[in-house]
């Protein structure tokens, strides 16, 4: 799990810092998607997390759907805090609720 963590969680959690200055929300969900998808193939890799972990990606791709929508993005959308739902989402389903602080405070440093 902490592999998981090294390999998936925390480049997310980078990743969304650089995701904030690309311009346009399409940019962003699509590079978000790519992350998602290396998120999921990871998962393939064990069975028994797959399995564990099924719904929670499910939730993962609903959160992004979510904010696909909310096109166009103004500057009174709270943007950070759309991803910080999905990171939310993400180290719950490991687990990780001793990282979540970090990640918040990651977060709301500009």
């Amino acid at each position: 799990m902490e592999d998981l963590h090294q390999d998936v969680i925390e480049p997310l959690v980078k990743h969304v810092d650089e995701l904030h200055k690309i311009n346009t929300l399409n940019d962003k969900v699509k590079e978000l998607e790519l992350k998602l998808r290396e998120f999921e193939e990871m998962i393939v890799l064990d069975s028994n997390k797959r399995n564990l972990m099924k719904e929670e990606i499910q939730q993962v791709k609903i959160a992004y759907a979510h904010m696909e929508s909310q096109k166009p993005i103004s500057k009174n959308n709270n943007w950070r805090g759309k991803w910080m739902d999905v990171l939310m989402t993400i180290s719950k389903c490991h687990q990780y609720s001793q990282y979540t602080l970090k990640y918040q405070s990651l977060l709301q440093n500009d």
